[in-house]
């Protein structure tokens, strides 16, 4: 059986400690690294390129989210793993946009955790199940035009150059849709 190194990146003491003695238990995984501040954080895991990096978001000095940009900025290819308290769109959005490859919340139950770190390490996405709510919601309105009819996007068009609304029914095929269309569409 493999064994994949891991590095914990959090502020607090206990939450290292706590996620060190889990983990040791776990002959699978090797922690060898704890970081506590931003820049301990970027030295060590460029020296190290641990296979798993997991990353809190509120550190002091820096955030998380900065750490992250820092390490992808430099190449590091690790699996990072957002594990955080905070379970804010913005926090969530930030993070993946930054490079983070998962995020769980830290109320997740222990056996969920080490499930989730056995995904990671073998390079699949995962996530708390409010972060995925959050991710399906992003990607629902990240093409506001994929909800419109094949017709609907026709009157969208002629609109777009300029069609007068009452040379849209040679499209529409009635006087009376193209304002149902340009309605549905606004």
């Amino acid at each position: 059986m493999p064994s994949y190194s891991i590095m914990i990146v959090d502020d607090h003491p206990i939450m290292r400690y706590g996620l060190r003695l889990l983990l040791e238990q776990d002959k699978e995984f090797i922690v060898v690294s704890e970081s506590g501040n931003a820049q301990e954080a970027i030295t060590t895991a460029k020296q190290l390129n641990p296979d798993l990096i997991m990353m809190d978001l509120h550190l002091q000095g820096r955030s998380g989210i900065d750490i992250i940009r820092s390490l992808r900025r430099c190449g590091l290819t690790s699996y990072v793993l957002v594990l955080s308290i905070s379970d804010s769109r913005n926090d969530v959005y930030a993070a993946l946009d930054a490079g983070a490859n998962g995020y769980l919340l830290k109320e997740c139950e222990l056996d969920m955790l080490l499930l989730s770190l056995r995904k990671a390490v073998v390079g699949r996405p995962v996530y708390s199940e409010k972060v995925w709510q959050y991710i399906q919601l992003r990607q629902n309105y990240s093409d506001p035009l994929s909800a419109l009819t094949k017709r609907e996007l026709d009157v969208l068009q002629e609109v777009a150059v300029g069609m007068k609304i009452n040379r849209l029914p040679k499209i529409c095929l009635s006087q009376k849709k193209p304002s149902k269309y340009i309605f549905v569409i606004s």
